[in-house]
């Protein structure tokens, strides 16, 4: 048996014409139509990856939980903490795929040796481990990629990195400057005589009104309800967007609280040190790392050495011990509030604060949806005595509080149930009529990935012309940059269009259902009585925030089933609508409690 390995390249392409052998092989990434039809040709057979049981998935994905939680427990140090690969979070961690792309290739090898396999355009890191896993079972492995490429991409990423570096410096730099000029006099002399209520938030330019009101995007209206109670509060903002518009913005904010950049105590030196530490404290897997049998400490050491490189992020998410530790200098803390997804940047908050300021009392509120993919949001047993935690964590309500005790080996009552202060405007929303005038919305999230639902539609639906199929994007992923990804061009069919509507509330109420894969959205459309479909789009495990409702929802994987999804909604008799929708409702109201001072009162200690 043999393992090619190959990039789509022009040798790739004269070895499948000249191959006389049968290969099974894995794609990876975005699949190259031609080179779709070149393999089938050939006889190829291709292995998917996604093709598991939806319980091994399941199984997969706790031990990956585990895995790391282990892993937590013997690297317990800042730096660990502070990497994306500790944090688990999906959308900045390829590590979970990583793994279930190796175990599949080492499985397939160990279940049929007599079979060859070819990978096409996998992660470097995969390639280096299955390098290493064919070199200990003398397995003979080919590579038709020319044999300067991997050195080429190594001395490239080290000059890329080093400029990365030098821009992380002034960036900041340009920073601190900018908001000592705005904010020179906004935080009092007195304030180490007083004892503080710090809100740690994220702060867009649009959280600010044209008449200069501010507006907290994570939070609500807990700040009023904070300083109404007399608490002398402060906003330690974190800028997102365009950092020159928004700081300027704020400092014309007139509240009866303090708003801070989060820059306005950095001190230039800090920024150095940040520097100079990564160069010194890289993390080091001294353990071969096993899971199902097979040593993947390779893996785990790369996507290591990838946190590091990445100057942007694992710097960024060290600068907030400076930050604490200058504000403390500044003001004394009695509670600190972030939000709370178990994000580097929340955790190395609460070690810098249980290290300066120990009495201080951290809150941490779950504020965003919780699907079974949220590894993030679950600990690890083995990592509990370790990880740093809230003293209290504030759910959106009782289900979400319910997920986290369940799929997570949090502390008892450490989990307190309260309101949704991000969604109070969902009981605004009204229940529309139950409509049946073939107008679907595809609502997409912000990830690079979102394309591949409207990719299922338009596959599921092209051809169902009395369909109107209006396609609404996040702000962090607008239509033009996914167009790209797309499989047809969206100007030569009339039946689909991208949403030009300002509000989400236009958009559903123009609609009889909406077509998900893990947007928020779903339930504002429950609320409102639109039956809604959820696309399970090879998923480990599922995105969905829904999946723990029945009610309203269809569940569909292939794109020949969501036709008859559609079907079944169109043919609900009234009688049957309003059961289920009762109890979707009954559901989001759980998920996302409302807004009353009795809650509001979980965050304080």
């Amino acid at each position: 048996m043999g393992v090619v390995v190959s990039n789509c390249n022009s040798r790739f392409r004269r070895f499948i014409k000249n191959s006389g052998k049968k290969y099974d092989y894995v794609y990876y990434g975005l699949k190259d139509p031609k080179i779709v039809e070149l393999l089938r040709e050939s006889s190829f057979e291709e292995v998917k990856v996604a093709d598991y049981p939806e319980r091994f998935k399941e199984e997969f994905f706790q031990a990956y939980i585990d895995l790391l939680g282990n892993i937590g427990a013997k690297l317990d140090s800042i730096y660990w903490w502070a990497s994306f690969t500790a944090s688990k979070n999906r959308f900045m961690s390829k590590l979970l795929p990583n793994l279930l792309d190796f175990y599949t290739i080492c499985n397939k090898i160990r279940e049929n040796p007599s079979k060859d396999i070819l990978l096409i355009s996998p992660s470097r890191s995969i390639i280096h481990a299955i390098k290493q896993y064919c070199n200990q079972n003398s397995i003979k492995l080919k590579s038709l990629d020319f044999p300067v490429t991997d050195s080429c991409l190594r001395i490239k990423s080290v000059i890329i990195h080093h400029k990365e570096i030098i821009y992380f410096i002034l960036k900041n730099w340009v920073k601190i400057i900018m908001v000592r000029k705005l904010f020179r006099n906004h935080l009092p002399g007195d304030c180490r005589d007083k004892s503080f209520y710090v809100l740690r938030t994220w702060v867009y330019e649009s959280s600010i009104s044209s008449d200069s009101k501010y507006s907290d995007s994570f939070f609500g209206r807990l700040p009023e309800f904070l300083t109404t109670g007399g608490q002398k509060v402060i906003i330690l903002a974190g800028i997102v967007g365009n950092y020159k518009n928004t700081t300027k913005r704020l400092s014309k904010c007139k509240e009866n609280y303090l708003i801070l950049p989060q820059e306005y105590f950095l001190k230039f030196s800090d920024i150095v040190k940040i520097v100079l530490e990564m160069y010194f404290n890289g993390l080091i897997l001294k353990d071969r790392i096993k899971l199902y049998g097979f040593d993947i400490t390779e893996i785990i050491q790369n996507e290591l050495d990838k946190n590091f490189r990445e100057t942007i992020y694992i710097r960024t998410e060290l600068l907030q011990k400076y930050i604490i530790k200058n504000m403390l200098k500044q003001c004394s803390v009695h509670t600190f509030t972030t939000t709370y997804e178990n994000n580097p940047w929340e955790k190395i908050c609460i070690l810098s604060l249980r290290e300066y300021s120990s009495s201080t009392k951290i809150i941490g509120y779950q504020h965003a949806v919780i699907s079974r993919a949220s590894a993030n949001m679950y600990i690890s047993k083995e990592e509990m005595p370790f990880i740093p935690m809230p003293d209290k964590i504030v759910t959106t309500g009782d289900i979400t509080k319910s997920i986290l005790e369940r799929y997570g080996s949090y502390p008892r009552d450490r989990i307190k149930p309260s309101c949704a202060l991000r969604h109070e405007y969902i009981y605004k929303l009204k229940k529309k009529d139950f409509t049946k005038n073939h107008k679907i919305l595809v609502a997409l999230e912000g990830v690079y990935e979102c394309y591949k639902l409207v990719n299922f539609v338009f596959n599921a639906l092209s051809n169902a012309k009395d369909f109107r199929v209006i396609i609404r994007t996040h702000p962090a992923r607008p239509f033009d940059r996914i167009r790209k990804d797309l499989c047809f061009d969206i100007d030569l069919h009339k039946n689909f269009s991208v949403s030009n509507q300002k509000s989400l509330k236009e958009d559903l109420e123009e609609v009889d259902i909406l077509i998900y894969w893990g947007s928020t959205v779903s339930l504002e459309a429950l609320m409102m009585g639109i039956p809604v479909i959820h696309v399970s789009l090879d998923d480990i495990v599922k995105v969905d925030p829904l999946f723990d409702c029945s009610h309203l929802k269809w569940t569909v994987e292939n794109r020949e089933d969501l036709l008859d999804a559609i079907s079944q909604i169109y043919n609900l008799p009234e009688r049957d609508y309003l059961f289920q929708y009762n109890k979707a409702k009954s559901h989001v109201e759980r998920y996302f409690k409302k807004v009353t001072d009795d809650r509001l009162s979980e965050f304080i200690v």
